[in-house]
């Protein structure tokens, strides 16, 4: 090997604790990966295991049903939004 070849790219020699470092340290982020995942899941998000309290907690269209706490598809809000003679209660029409 000629000394420009060795200035261009030099072998670095691949020591045993050099590669236990490495793994090591791949344990410990992984590690901590895991445990703020945990952590962080364990908060919650957006979405409550109780049920729903408003339209927020439901996704898309959906609307709350606060009698039952269940998301569900959006039949009314009024009674303008049902047939004659019926009026809107809970997002049912009755």
């Amino acid at each position: 090997m000629s000394p420009l070849t060795s200035l261009v790219s030099p072998a670095l020699p691949r020591s045993r604790p050099v590669r236990r470092l490495l793994g090591a340290s791949a344990l410990v982020v992984l590690a901590a990966l895991a445990t703020g995942g945990a952590f962080f899941g364990a908060l919650g998000g957006c979405e409550s295991d109780t049920g729903c309290k408003d339209d927020f907690d439901c996704k898309g269209a959906e609307v709350c049903k606060v009698s039952t706490g269940v998301c569900e598809a959006f039949v009314c809000a009024d009674d303008l939004d049902c047939d004659n003679g019926l009026s809107c209660n809970d997002n049912a029409c009755e």
